[in-house]
């Protein structure tokens, strides 16, 4: 269970579902979630995905996290992809029918390259204030589609590493050639909008 790179597990949480650990957590400290106990895939995705206003993928399986891309997509649902491994770590926020997806910008639907981490994380080692640098920029991305933080563009890819240079962004276009995105029109975005809640 990764528990040195997620600060709000502990050891006594080995064996349990982490949405479950997490949501006990969470009413420990005042805050309400609802967890949600299972494997996202091709046949429920669609479902989980479009039913929320904005996704935050905070998974460490790269298909999964393709998989949540396109369904993203599919569904006109905003999300922002992270990822971890060694002493780096990636984030971007995705619009869809606006913004290039993650299959742009690594050219998955292509047959291009992958993402830094798509080896994985429990393959490469991460690591454990990196998750916690790119989780909190991707709390920002998320303030930032609910309205709450301006100046942070959909498509931007923040590239984080802990040695040398801490932080380059990269402005990616819509790839007209995208087999995930290119059909999405900017009509799409505007299915829902996120609400921030209190």
């Amino acid at each position: 269970m990764n528990l040195a790179t997620q600060s709000l597990y502990e050891e006594s949480d080995v064996g349990s579902f982490k949405a479950a650990a997490l949501a006990t957590k969470l009413g420990s400290l005042g805050a309400s979630a609802a967890p949600l106990v299972g494997r996202l895939e091709r046949g429920n995705a669609q479902a989980l995905v479009g039913e929320h206003d904005f996704v935050v993928d905070a998974c460490d399986d790269p298909p999964t996290k393709f998989l949540i891309n396109a369904v993203a997509v599919e569904t006109a649902t905003g999300y922002c992809y992270g990822g971890v491994g060694r002493t780096g770590g990636l984030c971007m926020r995705v619009a869809p029918g606006v913004s290039a997806c993650l299959a742009c910008v690594f050219g998955v639907s292509g047959g291009g390259g992958e993402p830094p981490d798509a080896a994985g994380c429990h393959h490469v080692g991460v690591l454990s204030p990196v998750a916690s640098v790119v989780g909190s920029w991707q709390a920002l991305e998320a303030m930032a589609a609910l309205g709450l933080v301006r100046n942070r563009p959909a498509g931007r890819l923040a590239v984080y590493e802990l040695r040398g240079r801490r932080w380059r962004f990269v402005r990616f276009r819509r790839d007209d050639r995208c087999e995930v995105c290119a059909e999405a029109s900017v009509g799409t975005q505007a299915r829902r909008a996120p609400t921030c809640r209190s």
